[in-house]
């Protein structure tokens, strides 16, 4: 048989022993550098979903040696960007991750000055500030180049490394990150010792491996019972372990080019190690302190299957709502993706019990060709996830009908435009999805501003002044805290001093308020979660007023 036949046939999920059989011919053969990336991903699926304990143990061996054979191939380069052990990668990381890679490749990445020099200098205007006093004169030089500047400052280190260390010591930490992911910084490394790959990033092996039938009735699984089956949560893994898990996470996202500020911005301090069924592990996790959403909670998830990444996502946690994304990796998509979210709102609801849970436009298809063309809108409506819009709720009905009524029927890409207008949504409490109202973030948001301008001005004892005026509204006075906890409670205050009425409240909401706000800035986000929901008057309120302030703007 040929290469091509035998991934063929690998892929209509034979018998344990044909697929063994069939992984060690492919491992035998000589492959294009199309079929060895194929097999490559093969190899990284059977790893995850293991008919045998000889399967496992085969595919195990096989990639972890896997960038031998790219270097036998001379296809480093021929390979690039598809994150295998052994292949060529650069991509403008962000200033977070820059740092990891950096701190964890050392002299094996550097600035890709290729890239760098391709386009209008990024650094030019703002050089002189990244240097000292004394060599300003350099910085202001017209014969010579940022590259020859830089190169000559860095010595025997790596000009990235510098960089990174004049960034973290001329800015405050978030204009740092702002500035730096500005410049757009393309960096070049290879995925060999250290380098995370997607050949190589995984947990240890579970102790009890899941073997995997590809015969195995899916049709046991109901979405809507499995939401609201009860999740027991486990304490927060300890730092290290959490570290390592992050590493892990980390290493899963940046070799697939896949940033996003919920994994970027995570705290091993509230991470949380959840075992499920089907030999899947749920590693989710919140934000650190000086990271974390004003009104949401940002919350952060991967998916491991039998220890190999799988899946990840995000969303936000607010008293009105639920928000996840979830993105199966191309390499395992096929019939998990329902169970796969239907783990991550379980995960969530442990935490708080929100009534609605919300997918964006853009997860049906809203300017996304792959949503499009995968027609993820009906995967989020056979979930029990409705439009927010009646318009379109009234078209997907009539869709439904024709597909329901004519075999073969697909709706059209222009149909499916039209229904990623707006956002869908699932109700938790048995709701009428016409009873769905956004929550107005911004406008609330600016409710807080207004205030601000009453508290003016915005100098370093802002926060004081905020507390201040907290106490008077609450009665009694704000106890000792740590000093994310003191800024937290000053932000939330300026809601509660816009909300205004809480001088009639009992002591016990007081309180409640007071434990909500510390807990936005505590160590453990999950301490906000957990006193929300007893307050969601309060941000109904919130909601309301901030709409009547724009009525009357």
């Amino acid at each position: 048989m040929t290469v091509n036949s035998l991934l063929k046939k690998l892929q209509t999920r034979p018998d344990a022993v044909e697929t063994l059989n069939l992984l060690r011919e492919l491992a035998a053969a000589a492959h294009s550098p199309k079929s060895i990336e194929v097999f490559h991903d093969q190899l990284l699926f059977y790893k995850a979903y293991p008919q045998s304990e000889a399967i496992r143990k085969f595919c195990d061996r096989e990639l972890g040696r896997f960038h031998e054979r790219i270097e036998e191939m001379g296809l480093s380069e021929d390979l690039a960007q598809t994150g295998i052990a052994g292949t060529e990668y650069s991509y403008a990381f962000d200033y977070s991750n820059a740092r990891v890679l950096s701190d964890l490749l050392g002299k094996d990445i550097e600035l890709d000055w290729e890239d760098y020099e391709s386009r209008e200098d990024p650094l030019v205007d703002i050089l002189w500030l990244l240097l000292e006093d004394c060599e300003a004169d350099a910085a202001d030089s017209e014969d010579l180049t940022v590259r020859e500047i830089l190169e000559r400052a860095a010595g025997n280190r790596t000009v990235i490394s510098l960089l990174l260390e004049c960034f973290e010591r001329t800015f405050e930490p978030r204009a740092a990150a702002q500035i730096y992911n500005d410049a757009n910084l393309t960096l070049r490394f290879k995925l060999v010792g250290k380098a995370p790959s997607r050949s190589t990033v995984a947990d240890k092996k579970p102790a009890a491996l899941f073997l995997w039938d590809p015969r195995e009735d899916r049709s046991k699984f109901k979405f809507a019972e499995e939401i609201l089956r009860p999740l027991t949560l486990p304490a927060p893994s300890p730092h290290k372990r959490a570290q390592d898990l992050l590493n892990i996470v980390h290493g899963t996202l940046l070799i697939r080019s896949r940033e996003y500020y919920g994994a970027t911005h995570g705290n091993p301090d509230d991470f949380y190690e959840i075992p499920l069924d089907r030999g899947a592990t749920l590693l989710f996790w919140f934000a650190k302190p000086e990271w974390r959403l004003p009104q949401e909670t940002g919350l952060g998830f991967v998916l491991l299957k039998n220890g190999v990444p799988i899946s990840y996502g995000g969303g936000g946690a607010h008293p009105a709502r639920l928000e996840i994304a979830v993105n199966l990796f191309d390499t395992f998509r096929g019939g998990e993706a329902a169970w796969v979210y239907a783990q991550l709102i379980r995960a969530a609801r442990a935490f708080y019990h929100a009534p609605w849970c919300v997918a964006r436009k853009y997860q049906v298809g809203h300017e996304n060709e792959e949503g499009l063309a995968s027609g993820s809108y009906w995967f989020y409506y056979k979930l029990g996830f409705r439009s927010t819009d009646a318009k379109i709720r009234r078209l997907a009905e009539s869709e439904r009908k024709k597909i329901l009524k004519q075999k073969g029927y697909r709706s059209p890409k222009s149909v499916l435009k039209q229904l990623a207008e707006a956002d869908v949504v699932l109700p938790l409490e048995g709701q009428d999805p016409a009873d769905y109202h956004e929550f107005p973030l911004d406008r609330v948001s600016l409710l807080a501003t207004d205030v601000l301008t009453r508290i003016a001005p915005r100098d370093r004892k802002i926060d004081s002044r905020i507390l201040k005026a907290v106490e008077a509204l609450l009665g009694f006075p704000i106890p000792q805290m740590s000093a994310n906890e003191r800024h937290s409670v000053a932000q939330q205050g300026l809601f509660l001093l816009a909300h205004g009425k809480c001088r009639t409240w009992p002591d016990d909401l007081k309180h409640t308020w007071l434990r909500m706000a510390r807990g936005k800035g505590s160590a453990h986000e999950a301490n906000y979660l957990s006193e929300v929901m007893t307050l969601k008057d309060y941000f109904g309120e919130l909601a309301e007023l901030s709409l009547k302030h724009s009525d009357l703007a």
